[in-house]
């Protein structure tokens, strides 16, 4: 297997990969039992008819086009670890430049390469602002207030200062409740 890479922009990685002739018919025999068992040749029971009746009867391109997902799979993954790539993402099948011999292009994304030059050189001035006792009594009442926990008084008492209430108010107009009054005028304006 024969493999050429080329870098592209934006951390794009492109491979040619060209399958050496003995990949390729090992792929093409392969093809051939499965096109054999799916589409029963006259004379042979199913998956026995051998590869060159069925490239008689379907020719080479309907073995290479069935050989070319498996031959594609296997050949990327192999170039993969030959080549200690890492891809970032999925790779797009740029296409089947030649079916004899086997060549496709792959294109992979993968880790930017950065350049960080020299950052050791930059100096900053470490700045400690002043912390006076009401800025800690502050930050302090904001760290419990959002700890508090509530919780109901086992005997009932007059509310004080700091109490949370749970309140539920009647308005009265005239002795009568005001949702009461609402819906007898939305009566009077529907009549």
């Amino acid at each position: 297997m024969k493999i050429t890479t080329e870098k592209l922009p934006k951390s794009i990685l492109s491979l040619q990969i060209e399958l050496d002739g003995p990949r390729l018919e090992r792929g093409l025999d392969q093809a051939a039992r499965r096109l054999s068992k799916r589409f029963p040749i006259h004379g042979f029971r199913p998956g026995k008819a051998p590869r060159f009746m069925i490239e008689r009867t379907y020719g080479r391109d309907a073995l290479i086009e069935e050989a070319s997902e498996d031959l594609i799979n296997k050949a990327y993954r192999d170039a993969l670890t030959q080549e200690k790539i890492e891809p970032v993402g999925p790779p797009r099948l740029e296409g089947v430049s030649s079916s004899d011999p086997f060549i496709f292009t792959v294109s992979i994304p993968i880790a930017p390469t950065v350049n960080i030059g020299d950052y050791r050189a930059i100096r900053g001035e470490l700045e400690i602002a002043e912390v006076d006792a009401e800025q800690v009594d502050r930050a302090m009442d904001v760290l419990r207030d959002k700890h508090v926990v509530l919780k109901e008084l086992d005997e009932p008492r007059p509310a004080q200062e700091g109490d949370q209430l749970k309140v539920q108010l009647l308005e009265l107009v005239d002795g009568k409740p005001l949702a009461q009054l609402d819906d007898e005028e939305d009566g009077r304006r529907r009549r």
